[in-house]
């Protein structure tokens, strides 16, 4: 069998929320105050933004009309204060005046890994708050780093080249180039129907699938089938295929089994290979790869 540690099940990543603030901004585009303001739309607390992801050293900012002090507290920890009275040109017509502004330099790695809750204070008073996911290498900061990577946004046509930064521990980018070809060009090479076959230690068999554009532009699996696994048959994607960088796909079987692809192409575009997986159903933790042609 080929070693998997097997992956939770993705939680929607790219979920804001919705936030009062939105009205207010329309309120200035307009030219209108707001004459009363109750003490939660005061102010806003706009990074980190909720059920976002942070890590290394960033700035927790935002605005807030009348404040005095204004506080970020972590967790269950004391609140720490943050500066305040910074120019926000964007708020003078929101709060009557510009300087509104706020923010605390903060290390993320202080909190470590996982869930945290980050709450804005005014005056001693809560007024706005945020949950985030927090990742990091198990240290408060670390020394000597040197890495350097590459990611291609295909939606724009540009290769990014990212670099490790120690003294905020986490990637800039540190150059953008021209891609050769865009999402458009992969759209038409790997869209259609691919068929081959799979083999596994504990078997093999046929395998195919329909590639379609999806909601997001990205690439999406529309129906997939593989056989001779004991397990359900076909199947079809849940999601786009966002990252063509890294192309995983995760597959819901007829059977209720869940299957994830990790797919890898040909510089033609005529030949895809890969593995899946079984992380659920009958036959989880079952794996193998694949080769289907077009």
């Amino acid at each position: 069998m080929f070693k998997r540690t097997r992956k939770p099940e993705r939680t929607e990543r790219d979920r804001g929320r919705v936030r009062a603030v939105a009205a207010g901004m329309a309120a200035i585009a307009l030219g209108l105050a707001s004459p009363a303001l109750s003490q939660q739309q005061q102010g806003y607390l706009e990074n980190p933004l909720d059920f976002s992801y942070d890590s290394g050293i960033s700035v927790v900012s935002g605005f807030h009309c009348t404040a005095q002090t204004i506080e970020i507290q972590f967790d269950q920890y004391d609140p720490i204060p943050a500066a305040t009275g910074t120019p926000r040109g964007d708020t003078q017509n929101y709060c009557g005046r510009s300087d509104t502004g706020f923010s605390l330099l903060w290390n993320w790695n202080i909190l470590g890994p996982g869930q945290h809750t980050v709450r804005a204070l005014a005056d001693g008073v809560e007024f706005d708050r945020a949950t985030m996911t927090v990742s990091t290498f198990g240290e408060e900061f670390v020394w000597g780093l040197v890495l350097d990577t590459d990611i291609t946004a295909y939606s724009v046509g540009k290769e990014i080249q990212l670099r490790w930064q120690e003294s905020k521990q986490g990637f800039v980018i540190s150059g953008i180039e021209d891609t050769d070809y865009g999402l458009p060009e992969i759209l038409a090479a790997i869209s259609g129907t691919w068929s081959g076959s799979w083999h596994s230690p504990f078997g093999s068999g046929s395998i195919s699938m329909e590639v379609v554009e999806g909601m997001s532009g990205f690439p999406s699996i529309q129906s997939f089938t593989l056989t001779g696994t004991g397990c359900g048959t076909s199947g079809w994607g849940d999601h786009d295929i966002m990252n063509l960088d890294d192309p995983l796909a995760d597959i819901n079987m007829n059977d209720g089994s869940r299957v994830e692809l990790e797919l890898w192409a040909t510089e033609s575009f005529t030949t895809v290979g890969g593995t899946f997986y079984f992380w659920q159903g009958p036959c989880a933790e079952a794996d193998g790869m694949f080769y289907m042609f077009k």
